[in-house]
């Protein structure tokens, strides 16, 4: 009854169930109608991992370029949760959503007031700062290369989603959110994230949650509360402004990936990697890692020369330089191996 109260509600927001009503996109600006989720039907598996490997890809995924994942700590993603790695081969045989004419757009759902929100938990009010929403559909259609589609925030409140208290908080419940945003998935969308400042869980077990999201469903959430440097803290020295850049694109990244159907991963330093507090969270890096590169590109079909192009111009523009300059190594490495490999001309 709350999902179908919920869903009602964003569907008023929405315009009686029309069209989604844009701040600002890349797409058409007149979407098609409002649709449950459908999954792709693909071909067999093994026909498409018999292309999954050629040779212009393998500059792009030398191992040698990637940091290895280091031993869990104690209280870590990996030390207190215990899961199986997802192969190329398992991704292949499960039913992933793979982009399609007319259902290529990332769409972000904002629920409450971007770039700033002022938030009462329990006795404290805190004000959650996130980058603008132009800017962060600006990094999602370079990271994915697709289109990308923002709704005009709507307010989280009269939505009545569930909410788990946590030491003396009312926490949303991840799945209440996804249950109730479900209805309202645009056809045109290849996913849907939607994007909230109020505190996040998914689960009994969880304190908190940065985010949750679906593999096969389309659909995922993420939370600022946790994020902000304001309120959190970082290391002395750096910019609150870059590293809250830095941990919203992250968990940007980190959650949109999930609905093309890569799960966490444990093989490199990966923005896949499981994550359990800001300090994991920063000790992330934000690009993904040989094997899991290879399944966004398998799944997604991005060029991976333009896609790393788009974002060294993209880190740098807005003050990751460490990360610009991670790119444009990779950028390097990858045309010198293009030239080794090239016949010599006669």
């Amino acid at each position: 009854m709350r999902t179908r109260w919920a869903s009602a509600v964003l569907l008023g927001a929405l315009g009686c169930g029309g069209p989604l009503e844009l701040a600002h996109g890349t797409g058409s600006s007149d979407p098609p109608p409002l649709t449950p989720a459908a999954h792709h039907a693909h071909e067999d598996p093994a026909e498409l991992l018999a292309d999954a490997m050629p040779e212009t890809l393998l500059p792009w995924l030398d191992p040698s370029a990637f940091d290895p994942l280091p031993p869990p700590r104690p209280g870590s993603w990996r030390d207190r949760v215990h899961e199986p790695p997802q192969s190329l081969a398992e991704l292949a045989r499960s039913p992933f959503n793979r982009p399609v004419p007319g259902r290529d757009t990332l769409v972000l759902l904002p629920l409450g007031s971007f770039p700033t929100e002022l938030v009462i938990e329990g006795d404290e009010l805190h004000t959650i700062h996130t980058p603008e929403l132009h800017e962060l559909r600006g990094f999602v259609s370079a990271y994915f290369g697709l289109p990308v589609d923002v709704v005009t925030p709507i307010p989280i409140e009269p939505l009545d989603i569930p909410t788990q208290q946590r030491h003396g908080r009312a926490c949303y419940d991840a799945r209440g959110i996804i249950d109730a945003v479900a209805p309202v998935l645009p056809e045109h969308a290849h996913s849907m994230i939607v994007l909230i400042n109020r505190e996040l869980v998914s689960g009994p077990e969880q304190s908190f949650g940065f985010g949750y999201a679906t593999h096969h469903e389309r659909l995922a959430v993420m939370s600022f509360s946790r994020i902000d440097p304001r309120r959190t803290g970082s290391a002395p020295g750096t910019s609150v402004e870059e590293v809250g850049r830095a941990r919203a694109y992250k968990l940007l990244a980190h959650e949109l990936a999930h609905t093309f159907g890569l799960r966490h991963c444990d093989h490199y330093a990966c923005v896949m990697n499981g994550i359990a507090d800001e300090h994991e969270l920063d000790q992330t890096p934000l690009h993904l890692c040989p094997e899991c590169l290879r399944k966004l590109l398998f799944v997604g079909g991005m060029d991976p020369e333009a896609r790393y192009r788009a974002l060294a111009d993209w880190y740098s523009e807005h003050g990751l330089e460490n990360e610009a300059r991670w790119i444009r190594q990779r950028l390097a490495s990858a045309a010198d191996a293009a030239l080794v490999e090239r016949p010599a001309s006669t």
